[in-house]
């Protein structure tokens, strides 16, 4: 069975064929939908078909369709020199089924590369491919299944300044998400025991005899510590910065992967049964979908808030994955599976309509006023938020709204300039009112921006905030027209994110006015976004008061300044090839006081 078919034929014939790995492609528009089946009576068939979605390489690989850790194994190297994709066909460990014997005479490959060793794919394979013309070769084999996958790794991976993902070698449902991850963020898989590491990832990461020890920078642990213990997880920790994503169960782990990864793509498989879910990994990596886990009993409401209006495709049959997904498509909206994530996702409804949320206290303004004093107002409406803030004239102030009721930005003859992320108008706090800017949008773009900085270093810290500060460089503006002539080569506006009101601004209040606090935010929410730790410092520019806001920021396991503020001094053309050129980056507290009167002392513990 092959190809696009009825929809109501092929759920009889799912009842039949209990093991059939079935994909249902399910547009975004959440009201029609088109079911396309690419399946068969089995996993031999769904990988054939598979392989007729995307360009092939040359190379194929062969895997026993009961080893999932080679499947595991074989998700690290999924493309080939020239960027095609490698497909993964299925074998029993003696004997090459016939259809996809035939199946691989038509694609005629060079080479076909067996994973596994011999008690997982046999020699009897590898003669019976080449007695049909094929030139065979066995990826590198070890002793069990952790020597075999590890060992492969190793001798191919240079590990300085890496990432990796560390999943048991006994679960396959982390194991399986945990591929998702891996593609991410462009870094390889290795898996482990419960509780004891194998000894060729021991003697790779902590053989303090040996003269050139692999190095990492970040360990990602997919799953919880009923998965990998905790005692594995503190030896990674001498080595490198341990990163652990787990929940409740493995549907929780994996729904909290797939928010950290962000994709709007999914491929959801059963959580109970790998027999189909082998084929999700090379679907997942050409269709760049995220694989998501759901029991075959029922499907999660958070489940259902994940991937509703999204595209997804189901892999597996009826049995493996229910039917009730396939009403998803109809369904405006799902409550959630607990309180919390119920009024979470309340709010974020309420974000989705103009009107001001009521009976809710939210603070949302923060009123910032030279020198850098913080007003938080309490308010139970965006009117009564406003009228306190008239109380405050006496400075020009930027008013930054972090609330979720203002979901949209409405231009409603006013003069709006944005540049990157900076949002300036030339009305009085009234237009406020008929001013909505929505708050999830730009925690969006900040958190992509933050991704990109995460994938540029590669797990280094220093890396990853030279790209947060090339991007503020490169992706900011001034605007120089309301300044007088003295202090030209001062910022003007930068929020996360900021309405600025410039008619507050009057002559006798320009001298000495800066919004370095906005550009120290922005900073510190980047680098959390990319889980770096960071706070904002204030300093004394001239004096020994404080009058200016710079960042300091852990890069790599030390404590380091920034003031991203000046950040156009030197480089009008904003090209800041070498970051190091600037005193004002990377730099010690020692050589930060080199430069500022007076630097506010904080607890970085």
């Amino acid at each position: 069975m092959e190809g696009i078919m009825n929809l109501k034929k092929n759920l009889v014939k799912c009842t039949v064929a209990l093991s059939l790995a079935t994909m249902l492609t399910i547009p975004t528009n959440g009201l029609a939908y088109k079911e396309a089946r690419i399946g068969g009576h089995d996993r031999f068939d769904v990988a054939i078909n598979i392989s007729k979605e995307y360009e092939n390489s040359d190379t194929c690989y062969l895997i026993n369709y009961l080893a999932y850790p080679d499947a595991i194994a074989s998700s690290n190297y999924i493309k080939d020199r020239n960027g095609k994709h490698i497909p993964i066909y299925y074998t029993k460990a003696d004997k090459v089924d016939t259809k996809t014997l035939n199946h691989l005479k038509t694609k005629k490959y060079k080479e076909i590369v067996i994973f596994g060793g011999e008690k997982s794919v046999s020699n009897k394979v590898i003669q019976q491919l080449q007695n049909n013309g094929f030139k065979v070769s066995r990826s590198l084999a070890g002793k069990n299944r952790y020597d075999t996958v590890n060992q492969l790794l190793i001798g191919s991976t240079n590990y300085e300044d890496e990432n990796i993902i560390l999943v048991s070698g006994e679960n396959f449902a982390d194991s399986l998400i945990g591929t998702s991850l891996a593609k991410k963020l462009n870094c390889k898989i290795i898996i482990t025991p419960h509780n004891e590491i194998d000894e060729t990832i021991k003697n790779e990461f902590f053989n303090t005899n040996k003269k050139q020890r692999a190095k990492v920078n970040n360990v990602y642990i997919v799953g919880g510590e009923k998965s990998i213990s905790k005692n594995i997880e503190q030896q990674f920790s001498t080595v490198a910065k341990v990163h652990r994503i787990s929940g409740r169960d493995r549907y929780d782990t994996s729904l909290k992967l797939a928010k950290e990864i962000g994709n709007d793509k999914y491929t959801v498989v059963s959580g109970e049964n790998f027999a189909d879910n082998l084929v999700a990994i090379p679907y997942s990596y050409t269709n760049n979908s995220t694989i998501v886990l759901t029991s075959s009993k029922s499907i999660s409401n958070n489940l259902k808030n994940l991937i509703k209006n999204k595209d997804f495709t189901i892999v597996g049959g009826e049995k493996s994955v229910p039917n009730e997904i396939l009403e998803l498509a109809k369904k405006d909206s799902v409550k959630p599976d607990n309180k919390k994530e119920q009024e979470e996702q309340e709010d974020k409804e309420n974000s989705d309509n103009q009107e001001t949320p009521k009976n809710k206290e939210n603070q949302f303004i923060t009123i910032t006023t030279f020198p850098y004093a913080e007003i938080k107002l309490k308010a139970k409406s965006f009117e009564e938020a406003l009228k306190l803030s008239e109380n405050i004239k006496t400075y020009p102030y930027e008013i930054s709204i972090p609330n979720d009721m203002l979901e949209k930005l409405y231009n409603d003859d006013h003069e709006i300039l944005r540049h990157g992320i900076i949002i300036r108008n030339k009305s009085d706090l009234n237009g406020l009112k008929k001013m909505y800017y929505d708050e999830i949008k730009m925690k969006k773009e900040l958190k992509d921006v933050a991704k990109s900085a995460v994938n540029y270093g590669r797990g280094n810290d220093k890396k990853t905030v030279e790209y947060i500060i090339k991007w503020i460089c490169n992706n900011t503006t001034y605007d120089q027209r309301y300044y007088s002539k003295n202090i030209q080569d001062q910022a003007d506006a930068i929020g996360y994110p900021v309405l600025w009101y410039q008619d507050r601004i009057n002559s006798k209040n320009k001298v000495g006015r800066g919004v370095c606090d906005l550009y120290a935010a922005l900073f510190k929410h980047l680098c959390e976004y990319a889980n770096i730790q960071s706070e904002i410092v204030l300093v004394g520019i001239k004096t020994e008061q404080y009058d200016h806001a710079i960042n300091v920021a852990k890069i790599n396991n030390q404590w380091l300044y920034f003031d991203v503020t000046f950040y156009d001094y030197g480089d009008k053309n904003k090209t800041f090839n070498n970051l190091g050129n600037y005193p004002r980056f990377f730099a010690t507290r020692t050589n930060m006081q080199k430069l500022y009167k007076v630097i506010e002392k904080i607890d970085l513990n």
